[in-house]
């Protein structure tokens, strides 16, 4: 959690106005942490509370237009199972947001020692509940198009509260998770004073690394049951599709410069062991018999053995594993679309 109390939390808040951010993944507070630590109640109660209220929107929507006269015919299977999924993505959102602010925040000691001569300023805080907001207004704005033209004016200014505390914890998460990825990048383009080895096969990045992945299972988490549910519904189906179309590739992107530098270090440390084999091999060149083999045995074993660690040494931060993991998913997610629109292209 971000705060264990409301005290705490405004503590945080405080400092982050009083000061520029201290690391490029400083992620500030999100709006909807903000607006649950002003809220009475336990966490766990005020997110089951939000999720509910989600779910009701297709009920909340009927009533509205019985009330006008209009058809208030409720679809009990594919409607409901649609908004179930979106209330399941607010709640997973909704902590996990928290999850992914709070693991930044524990990661500020090591990026410090990470880079070198890092310098921001306070333009990206400004943004913080700014940039959520104005995305969540654009698709509150789209959603609420298609349901003035299909349920009517009044169905849909009941409805609109609704929309948007959908909308909100999806847009923020969204938001959060990019300036997550934009901050690696950045920390890419800084000179980082990476681990040394052989201490870390990650060269320190190991731990940046499992944030990205965390955020990036959780987008997904959230994404691939709304395409699965909402092919009905274009818009919700959009946005979802949108939402990853975007974060994969700048999930990429953001590691990039990362990549570069754990690259050109591996590459020098590999070089260093060949190095120092070659040094303990010298003397087998000058006198190659069995009295020098047996005195240079130790010395050469560990330098063989250094070399091998050293080729060792990840280019990514992800772990190798991690990696094979997210190309599965991509495929998966991929054609998963592609069916998808098949079905749809099928149907029309």
């Amino acid at each position: 959690m971000i705060s264990a109390s409301v005290s705490e939390f405004q503590e945080r808040i405080d400092a982050a106005r009083g000061r520029s951010p201290s690391s490029p993944l400083d992620l500030g507070i999100p709006i909807t942490e903000r607006v649950l630590h002003r809220l009475p109640g336990p966490r766990w109660v005020l997110i089951a509370l939000w999720a509910a209220i989600v779910l009701a929107t297709p009920f909340v929507l009927a009533g509205a237009k019985r009330v006008v006269g209009s058809d208030a015919a409720l679809d009990g299977v594919g409607e409901l199972a649609s908004q179930a999924v979106l209330s399941y993505v607010v709640a997973l959102l909704l902590f996990g947001v928290a999850r992914l602010v709070d693991h930044a925040s524990a990661l500020g000691p090591d990026v410090e020692r990470l880079t070198v001569g890092w310098a921001d300023s306070e333009a990206a805080r400004r943004w913080d509940a700014a940039g959520p907001i104005l995305l969540s207004a654009g698709v509150v704005l789209v959603a609420a198009a298609r349901s003035w033209s299909m349920n009517g004016v009044i169905p849909t200014i009941v409805v609109l509260p609704f929309l948007a505390l959908a909308v909100v914890p999806v847009m923020t998460f969204v938001w959060t998770y990019l300036c997550l990825l934009v901050g690696l990048d950045r920390l890419g383009r800084s000179r980082l004073a990476l681990q040394p080895f052989p201490q870390d096969r990650s060269l320190g990045l190991g731990a940046v690394g499992s944030l990205a992945f965390s955020g990036f299972v959780l987008l997904v988490a959230a994404a691939v049951p709304t395409l699965l549910a909402t092919t009905g519904n274009p818009t919700t189906f959009a946005v979802a599709l949108v939402i990853l179309g975007v974060n994969i590739p700048i999930f990429f992107r953001s590691m990039w410069r990362l990549h570069g530098q754990m690259s050109g270090a591996k590459a020098r440390y590999v070089h260093e062991a060949r190095a120092l084999y070659a040094d303990a091999y010298a003397p087998l060149r000058t006198e190659p018999s069995q009295a020098v083999l047996r005195a240079q045995a130790p010395v050469l074993d560990a330098a063989r053995a250094l070399e091998e660690r050293a080729e060792r040494i990840q280019v990514w931060p992800i772990a190798d594993g991690l990696i094979a993991i997210i190309g599965f998913i991509v495929a998966g997610v991929a054609s998963g679309v592609v069916v998808r629109f098949i079905a749809i292209a099928a149907h029309l």
